[in-house]
């Protein structure tokens, strides 16, 4: 399984990553400071709550010296968490062509193509994320979650197992687990899991997560 989807992903990083190229950044709206600068100011006005000047500056930058690391992925974020997903959306595609980030940025355009409801979209770019960095609890669980809302609840199931175990702390793990089980029911697996609640009921209290 993961070797299908890693071929996969390998073939779509080739593809995506073939002479990368800026969009046309028109006057340069800072001559005489150079990329290091740049970035510093830009991080000076991220701390301060100015995305805008932020991305600004970080943008100018790359266009001075493309070999900067990292940049087109913290646009990216910027913009998403200024809500700005269209201009986001875009960003984090430039940084997977510049293989910036790649699990992340694809992981984040996923999110953004849940929010437009465009859900074939998502499952490509959560699978993806998946075929980079296969041990991250959340690029499982939104692979299932996006899987569920598109009526595909059986195929979410082994997502939420895999997000289970890899889950950070016992709070997303019983997130996971709930989920799984209501996956399971929407599956029409409803008597393996009266089964499963009947033993957990005869053997105590009940956990949280059900």
């Amino acid at each position: 399984f993961y070797g299908g989807m890693k071929l996969n992903y390998l073939k779509y990083l080739i593809a995506s990553r073939e002479s990368p190229k800026m969009q046309d950044k028109g006057p340069d709206l800072f001559p005489g400071v150079d990329p290091g600068e740049l970035v510093r100011q830009a991080l000076v006005a991220e701390r301060e709550g100015k995305r805008q000047e932020a991305v600004e500056r970080f943008m100018a930058a790359k266009h001075k010296d493309l070999r900067y690391r990292g940049i087109l992925f913290r646009v990216g974020k910027i913009l998403y968490e200024g809500r700005n997903f269209d201009s986001a959306d875009n960003a984090f595609e430039r940084a997977i062509a510049f293989g910036e980030n790649v699990d992340f940025s694809t992981y984040y355009r996923g999110l953004i193509a849940v929010r437009r409801r465009d859900l074939p979209a998502a499952e490509r770019f959560f699978e993806s994320a998946i075929s980079a960095e296969p041990f991250v609890s959340d690029y499982h669980y939104y692979m299932a979650e996006t899987l569920r809302l598109d009526l595909k609840p059986k195929e979410s199931l082994p997502h939420y197992q895999r997000a289970i175990l890899l889950s950070r702390n016992a709070q997303d793990e019983t997130v996971c687990k709930f989920k799984l089980r209501m996956g399971e029911i929407e599956a029409a697996e409803g008597p393996s899991v009266s089964d499963e609640l009947a033993k957990a009921q005869a053997a105590g209290p009940l956990s949280v997560d059900w």
